[in-house]
């Protein structure tokens, strides 16, 4: 299995710029699997705890949402065994777009298999590798930062510092 993370900031950002802070359960595109809470749809990404998603504001539903998933993602990870984890190639999103030849080399080699004489057009046609603009990223946690309420914040803190974190 290949598991690729994502900068918080960057997904947040991505959602946002999406709308999907409203949009889940609303948008048929969306293919979010959705329940019924009282008279209202909720995405399966808020259960136990949609009182509180239905009162947020779209970036703060965001924001934890994604808390969520990645905290979860982490934990189901920290949970299998070594040998379990040595079946999982985790890689971050940003180190695949920015040294995308040495990635793939990667993947091949622990899926054991080789690259093709196809695999630089498909890196071309990604756009990759692509430079990861810093400045880029600052103005997306200060756009952020504006908008969301201080409890939002502290789960953007501490998903930032789980991204940062020795697990890859």
């Amino acid at each position: 299995m290949i598991e690729i993370i994502r900068d918080p900031v960057d997904q947040i950002d991505a959602w946002a710029r999406r709308g999907w802070g409203n949009r889940y359960c609303v948008d048929p595109m969306s293919l979010t699997p959705c329940f019924k809470h009282e008279s209202h749809a909720v995405p399966f990404y808020a259960y136990g705890w949609e009182d509180e998603y239905l009162k947020m504001q779209p970036i703060d539903r965001i924001v934890k949402m994604l808390y969520h998933l990645q905290l979860e993602n982490r934990r189901s990870y920290e949970s299998l065994s070594i040998s379990e984890k040595e079946q999982i190639f985790v890689l971050r999103f940003e180190d695949l777009v920015s040294d995308t030849e040495k990635y793939v080399a990667d993947i091949a080699k622990f899926l054991d298999t080789s690259t093709t004489k196809y695999t630089k057009s498909a890196i071309k046609a990604q756009g990759c590798p692509r430079y990861q603009d810093p400045a880029k990223r600052v103005r997306r946690l200060n756009s952020i930062t504006k908008e969301a309420t201080k409890e939002s914040l502290l789960l953007v803190d501490e998903m930032i510092e789980d991204y940062k974190s020795d697990w890859v």
